[in-house]
């Protein structure tokens, strides 16, 4: 059985509040290359948070399940249910989520990656998955 990469990926999203340098955020497991994870057209790379074992995955989804969605808290948004969604994981199982998942490194870390992905660089899959 497989180790799979956890990730932030980030997309771009148009029309937000915050405005246009606000980045939709996601976890993705992914486990090798796909076409279309990677074909999307607003998909802006990501940060690389943990690896999880793929006898897992069904465990990780249940788990993302108990996350609560605040619909009517306006200061709360997809990023705060990414960074909700990591805390609850990493308290959850040992050695799951490796990195910093503080919200300053985060957001650091997908502003490098959203800079790379501007001027054709490698991003988190291309990094994590070569050829």
């Amino acid at each position: 059985m497989a180790q799979i990469p956890l990730i932030i990926a980030q997309y771009e999203i148009e029309g937000h509040r915050n405005g246009p340098d606000y980045k939709h955020w996601a976890i993705v497991a992914i486990p090798r290359r796909v076409m279309h994870f990677s074909a999307s057209k607003r998909l802006c790379g990501g940060y690389y948070v943990g690896t999880i074992h793929s006898t897992q995955v069904g465990w990780l989804q249940g788990k993302l399940r108990e996350v609560p969605i605040q619909k009517f808290n306006v200061q709360w948004d997809c990023q705060s249910w990414v960074l909700d969604a990591l805390l609850v994981v990493r308290e959850s199982a040992q050695g799951i989520i490796t990195e910093n998942i503080g919200r300053a490194h985060i957001q650091g870390e997908l502003d490098r990656e959203f800079e790379r992905w501007q001027y054709g660089r490698a991003t988190v899959e291309d990094r994590l998955f070569p050829n």
